[in-house]
């Protein structure tokens, strides 16, 4: 079930690059739920509306996020994921 961000650190989100346009929020959750408690699994769309081909994933804690980092380069439906903890900056975390 996708929930809303709610405390979101450095800690407990990642941010995944590399993604197929045509990957959605809930293959996305699926592949990061056995890292841990999924908060929430955001893919933010250009403004024209199509798919950047990232994702924010929030996690409960910061073990499943640390365990998410070792899917780091893993093949997400034919490409390489870029998985890294998400920025710290006020504009990502108020989106959070």
């Amino acid at each position: 079930e996708e929930k809303e961000f709610r405390d979101c650190d450095a800690n407990t989100a990642v941010n995944i690059t590399g993604l197929p346009w045509k990957a959605t929020t809930k293959q996305v959750f699926e592949r990061f739920a056995p890292c841990g408690d999924v908060v929430s699994c955001v893919l933010p769309l250009k403004n024209d509306g199509r798919p950047t081909g990232t994702a924010i994933v929030h996690f409960k804690d910061a073990q499943s996020a640390a365990a998410a980092l070792k899917m780091h380069g893993q093949d997400f439906q034919g490409r390489s994921m870029d998985i890294s903890y998400l920025r710290t900056n006020s504009q990502t975390l108020t989106n959070c």
